[in-house]
């Protein structure tokens, strides 16, 4: 009995070495692991075919959390649990590369939908969204998701929630971002002698939970030169202060300082410092961890429209959207690829959509500018980038009223041309989208423009001219008892003259954009009975006379030349003619973005109160002066300023 015992006792002690030796191993491989992680600085180099991993160094990590975890679950023979924050993962994943998803699943076992559905849940509540307008008192919005959510679970389905995710999240080494001289190098913003480095950009569409309030985040991650948390407040409070001027609110909402988006947590230290430095900016949460201060901007729900349908696409399978210039810099062309479809659920195909892109994103997104005028004097494709991509930069910076309504009117007017244009062409399908026969300016590139897109942008600048002037408080928004309803005060319609927009025979009404954002493509139905019939149901401001308007006509004429020709295919543009056109936009441009009393300029051609780079900063007055001496550009000051600091 005793020699029984004595024999289980030592197989107990046997088995109790094996574990120990066996935790001590699997100790050290773990640690050896984690520490070639950290040498390496890079994500876990799976799926190489999967760039959400690859190009992501925050979603890398937690895959590479999940994979450790994995291991030793399967090893000690447990359940692998996930987290909240390796839910939110998931939640992400699933939605943007489902190849990897499904790899994920069979690798190591999702996690339970009612977990999902919880974390979701918490998510939303941490949030404490205000549904309040600017200059009112802050209130978190809990209840009305509590209310959504009972109400219709259904719609807050992975693809409806973050089926808009254009996250990726843009995290980008600081010396991943193009500096103010084009050098890829480390971006300082310098702020009376502190300096702040942008070292992560990336954004989301936070799905609306109804179709109204529609909101789009930017996160920042900011590191600072400047240890003393009153110089982090003061030189955010000028951050914001710049940016506020397009009415953005700041969230309160508490982040873990090392895990980026996925440690947001409503328990997280808090410091509201935001509230004194503009009444449309409610408060501001940061957590001081390794230097890094968090802060996340909310856009006044007054401007979803305006955010969320004026996403300029750039050429097919390309939004560039606002997320690309927060302050105003640029982001190297292999990060503005992770930048799209916003608001919609298209599954992520690197090798079919990014591939036939990657030279055509070199040529129009260069490290140091934008040729317009390139070999064969006209790049047609780069110089609609640089046009359209300017309204994006103006709805971010303290662009003077009068000048935006200019641009949008310009802008509007230009995109009903191109649509007249493009709506006599030919169309075949190229991976299933319709893609004109005759491509812009007979480049071997797919089309920026096309019928369906115009239609959608039309209504969207529709919407916000229509927007802007219900904020009755600014009172160069009051409506012209005398502005026409068809063409939005833009006399070209039947009621002014002959040159008529009726080629636009689509009733565009609010049921279109409703559609548009509940995710219907066909936005516009076309319908015989409707022919000759524009109504766009808009008002416009009385701050525009015909002889405004009639310049801004003229300069659109100048772009549908550039962009597509001549109306007759056999006569040619006169090389020097297309330069001439140049330099009068650029004129145009200047006036608009540089100001006439702002001697504070970003990068480029923007005006802003944040002063990047002193030297840079020089140089665009004594460019300025000069334009305002002589009424007018040398070729190599066009040349040199048509480029991405837009």
């Amino acid at each position: 009995m005793c020699q029984v015992s004595m024999q289980q006792y030592r197989k107990v002690q046997d088995e109790n070495k094996q574990l120990k030796h066996d935790n001590q191993q699997l100790r050290q491989e773990l640690t050896k692991t984690k520490h070639q992680a950290e040498v390496q600085h890079k994500p876990l180099e799976l799926h190489q075919d999967v760039p959400i991993i690859n190009k992501c160094p925050f979603l890398g990590t937690i895959f590479y959390e999940i994979l450790k975890r994995h291991e030793h679950f399967q090893l000690t023979k447990r359940k692998m649990v996930y987290s909240d924050d390796e839910i939110q993962f998931w939640i992400i994943v699933r939605c943007r590369a489902p190849a990897l998803y499904q790899s994920m699943i069979q690798q190591f076992g999702a996690p339970s939908d009612s977990h999902i559905r919880r974390v979701k849940y918490l998510f939303l509540e941490d949030l404490d969204i205000s549904t309040k307008l600017v200059g009112q008192d802050y209130q978190p919005m809990t209840n009305y998701y509590t209310q959504y959510h009972k109400r219709n679970t259904a719609r807050l389905g992975f693809q409806y929630l973050y089926g808009g995710l254009a996250f990726d999240d843009m995290c980008l080494n600081a010396s991943e971002y193009i500096d103010t001289d084009g050098s890829i190098g480390n971006q300082m913003l310098d702020h009376n002698g502190k300096k702040v480095a942008i070292k992560h950009l990336f954004c989301y569409i936070f799905s609306p939970l109804d179709k109204t309030r529609e909101k789009l985040f930017i996160f920042g991650q900011c590191h600072y030169d400047g240890r003393a948390r009153e110089k982090q407040i003061d030189t955010l409070k000028l951050i914001i202060a710049a940016l506020a001027k397009c009415r953005i609110i700041v969230v309160s909402i508490g982040c873990d300082g090392d895990k980026g988006i996925n440690g947001i947590k409503a328990q997280a230290c808090r410091q509201v410092v935001a509230k004194s430095v503009h009444q449309s900016i409610y408060n501001l949460s940061y957590a001081e961890k390794n230097d890094e201060l968090y802060f996340t901007m909310l856009f006044c729900p007054d401007f979803f429209h305006l955010l969320k349908n004026l996403r300029y696409r750039v050429v097919d399978g390309f939004w560039l959207s606002l997320a690309l210039k927060p302050v105003g810099k640029f982001i190297e062309p292999s990060n503005l690829r992770h930048v799209l479809n916003l608001g919609t659920a298209e599954v992520w195909s690197p090798a079919k959509h990014f591939k036939q892109y990657d030279q055509l994103a070199l040529e129009l997104f260069q490290a140091e500018h934008i040729n317009i005028l390139s070999k064969n004097d006209m790049n047609p494709s780069a110089f609609i980038v640089w046009l359209i991509a300017y309204p994006l930069c103006a709805a971010q910076v303290d662009i003077d009223i009068i000048n935006l309504q200019q641009l949008i009117v310009f802008d509007l007017y230009l995109m009903i041309k191109i649509y007249n244009r493009l709506r006599s062409f030919k169309t075949h399908s190229v991976d299933g989208q319709k893609i004109s026969e005759n491509r812009i300016g007979n480049t071997d590139y797919i089309t920026a423009f096309d019928k369906v897109w115009c239609q959608h942008y039309i209504v969207s600048m529709s919407k916000l001219l229509n927007l802007m002037k219900q904020y009755s408080d600014i009172s160069i928004f009051a409506v012209s008892s005398q502005s026409c309803e068809h063409c939005f005060g833009l006399y070209r319609c039947s009621c002014h003259d002959n040159n008529s927009i009726a080629g636009i025979t689509q009733v565009i009404q609010d049921q279109a954009l409703t559609n548009y954002i509940a995710g219907t493509t066909d936005m516009i139905t076309e319908n015989k009975k409707y022919k000759n019939q524009h109504t766009f149901n808009v008002e416009t401001f009385s701050t525009l006379n015909v002889s405004e308007c009639a310049e801004l006509y003229e300069l659109a004429d100048m772009v549908e030349l550039l962009i597509f020709g001549p109306s007759n295919p056999k006569t040619k543009l006169d090389p020097e003619v297309s330069r001439d056109m140049v330099i009068q936009l650029q004129k145009f441009w200047d006036k608009i973005f540089l100001g006439i009393s702002k001697e504070t300029f970003i990068t480029g051609s923007i005006q802003s109160n944040i002063v990047l780079d002193s030297t840079h900063n020089a140089y665009q007055q004594q460019r300025l002066a000069r334009i305002r001496e002589t009424g007018k550009h040398d070729l190599d000051v066009a040349r040199n300023n048509l480029g991405p600091h837009m």
